[in-house]
């Protein structure tokens, strides 16, 4: 399979997953004549929806970001290389769903769990396609890159540890756990990367 054609279909499924979360938010199915009494009950109603759906785009987003830096390394593509990342893409693809429960039951401990555990799950498989990549350099684009796909490697490591964190601690707090899953793209944006990292 050409590099190209693999790029373009995790582009299409970024694009897909970033814009579903949005559709959970209904518009007011009240006439104009009760907007006085219900109007604020209704956006009331959407904080959470809204935080959930923050959430997600600010998470998506590192994550297509992440891919993209990937695919900047890899010269040539195999059969490993492809399913690997389609199982990435299959976690990300679980998103919308899971942001729909935990918007939905946001004080809820399995929608919780759930978000996170997706989001652990999201990070090994891409861990693993960078390992994959810095164990097999005949298919990144030089031997020069490697240093740059370990350094990210380590880098990817650091949000599954913290999204476990985040489903331990929902069981004694579930303010502390969305604090943690929020923590993890912040720290991700503010990570000095190499100079002239390919991707960015």
């Amino acid at each position: 399979m050409e590099k190209n054609r693999m790029e373009n279909l995790s582009d299409g499924v970024f694009a897909i997953v970033i814009t579903l979360p949005i559709l959970f938010i209904k518009f007011p199915d009240f006439k104009p004549e009760a907007y006085e009494g219900r109007m604020h009950q209704y956006m009331m109603s959407l904080i959470p929806i809204l935080l959930s759906y923050l959430l997600t785009f600010w998470i998506i987003g590192i994550l297509w970001h992440f891919h993209h830096t990937i695919f900047s390394f890899i010269k040539r593509m195999d059969a490993a290389i492809m399913w690997l990342n389609l199982v990435y893409l299959l976690f990300v693809a679980f998103l919308p769903f899971t942001t729909g429960l935990l918007a939905i039951f946001s004080s809820k401990l399995f929608p919780l769990i759930l978000y996170s555990a997706v989001l652990v799950l999201t990070g090994i498989s891409r861990s693993a396609l960078l390992y994959y990549i810095y164990r097999h350099p005949d298919h990144a684009v030089n031997k020069d890159i490697l240093g740059r796909v370990y350094y990210n490697l380590r880098i990817s490591m650091f949000g599954p540890a913290v999204h476990l964190a985040a489903i331990a601690f929902a069981f004694l707090s579930v303010v502390v756990s969305y604090v943690l899953l929020a923590l993890v793209p912040l720290l991700y944006m503010l990570i000095r990367y190499p100079k002239h990292q390919d991707g960015d």
